[in-house]
């Protein structure tokens, strides 16, 4: 805003001396300033991109791979030998070998903001996350899809000795929960379902709608982008003195584009659609087929209504072999389910998801990000095979394709005396129409 400001002095000085040498001084300290500043996220696109370029620098360094890396906040480098500035010259090779091109409606880029504010008398800080959505043809908005901060976390966060309705309430008509809503709201979330999980954009939304929670400013605002393979990459707004200002290339981060998916898929609240209307399509140990097909030499099976894509085959097949395994103890179905897996015996596939962490407490395993398929599969073994629990797979739905993968959403279901259901995302590979990764969604 100062710069702004500054700028609209200028012209009214100018205006006001006519053509006289302090013209002449003004034009040449500034104008090339704010030539070379990069004044719009728009304008960060339009060079990023190629098609404008910086006007201040000479023919050799006028090429798309140069003026991608000034778009980089240069104060970062040490030298032209500093491992960071050799990363940045990869990334902007990558970039014009690959024709790479940003655009405000792709749907692999989101913004950061630090919100500060109050909440009742109380200061508070935190950040929202928004994405571009459409609205109408070739109509956008900019949408919230996440919060983040202390204030939304619920009671379960905090230690405290556990509250819930006493087992013999039914017998005075509920009357507690009268009580509840008075004296102990702030640890309301404790009298929920176990199975309740806690969404802080509905909070942040709860609080808005009641009037308990005001945005007084933003201060930061930090945008990520995905669309360069193997990168992450974020833009951020500098001002200083310098002709390296306005909206720069803030960090740079290598990172694997199966990360990248489940991250994207993650910030954008991806959540399985309606289920399909077929839930036990086929009965393997009886051979009943029903409407059966064929697709790159696998058998896939499907309801007359629905024919589903080859990812939604592959995860379907998954689960009714793990199924039939869990019914039937025979080991033919395990070792037929990891070739539905990525990599000789499912070697190339980790789960990380809900049902992989209790088998992982179960069997006394470290606690590791991702596991193998191999533990997993042990896991069935080890608890559902020796408790007699069921196993199920539901709702199987493709909600998103990228380049590399097919990304279909799907309920795994544990039925007995340690239920549980968790809602998973299958990355199915489109190389080898593998899954490649088994991963809770976040919601």
């Amino acid at each position: 805003m100062m710069h702004k400001m500054r700028y609209i002095l200028v012209f009214m000085l100018l205006m006001s001396i006519g053509h006289s040498n302090t013209y002449a001084q003004i034009i040449d300290l500034n104008i090339p300033m704010y030539n070379a500043r990069v004044k719009l996220v728009d304008e960060f696109f339009a060079r990023f991109n190629g098609v404008e370029k910086r006007e201040d620098v000479s023919e050799k360094y006028s090429d798309r791979e140069s003026n991608i890396l000034m778009l980089f906040n240069l104060s970062q480098f040490k030298s032209k030998t500093d491992s960071l500035f050799l990363q940045a010259k990869s990334f902007a090779h990558t970039v014009t070998q690959k024709d790479i091109i940003v655009n405000y409606d792709d749907t692999c880029w989101y913004a950061k903001t630090k919100c500060h504010g109050h909440l009742g008398k109380d200061k508070v800080d935190f950040y929202l996350y928004l994405i571009v959505e459409q609205r109408g043809d070739n109509m956008y908005k900019w949408a919230i899809t996440d919060a983040e901060g202390n204030i939304f976390n619920n009671s379960r966060t905090r230690k405290h000795k556990e509250l819930y309705v006493l087992p013999n309430a039914h017998e005075q008509s509920f009357s507690i929960l009268s009580r509840i809503t008075n004296e102990s709201n702030r640890y309301i979330d404790d009298y929920a379902i176990n199975s309740y999980e806690t969404d802080k954009l509905s909070v942040f939304l709860t609080l808005v709608r009641c009037g308990l929670l005001k945005i007084d400013y933003v201060s930061d605002v930090e945008f990520f982008f995905f669309q360069v393979p193997n990168y992450i990459f974020t833009v951020k707004h500098f001002e200083r003195e310098s002709m390296n200002v306005g909206w720069l290339i803030s960090s740079l981060k290598k990172c694997d584009e199966l990360d990248k998916a489940v991250l994207l898929s993650s910030i954008r609240h991806i959540s399985p659609k309606a289920a399909s209307p077929v839930e036990t399509p086929v009965d393997i140990t009886n051979d009943i087929v029903v409407n059966k097909t064929r697709n790159n030499g696998n058998d896939v099976y499907y309801d007359s209504q629905t024919i589903p894509s080859v990812g939604e085959s592959v995860v379907r097949r998954f689960g009714d072999l793990i199924r039939l395994w869990c019914e039937t103890g025979d080991r033919d179905f395990s070792k037929k389910a990891l070739k539905e897996c990525s990599g000789k015996n499912g070697k190339e596939c980790g789960v990380k998801n809900e049902l992989m962490v209790r088998f992982a407490n179960n069997m006394n395993l470290p606690n590791d990000s991702i596991y193998t398929l191999r533990s997993f599969l042990n896991g069935f073994e080890n608890y559902i095979l020796k408790d007699n629990l069921h196993f199920e797979i539901s709702n199987i739905k493709t909600i998103s394709t990228t380049e590399d993968f097919d990304i279909v959403s799907c309920n795994l279901i544990l039925i007995g005396n340690n239920a549980i259901k968790t809602d998973d995302l299958f990355f199915v590979s489109k190389r080898d129409n593998k899954i490649s990764l088994i991963s809770t969604q976040t919601k």
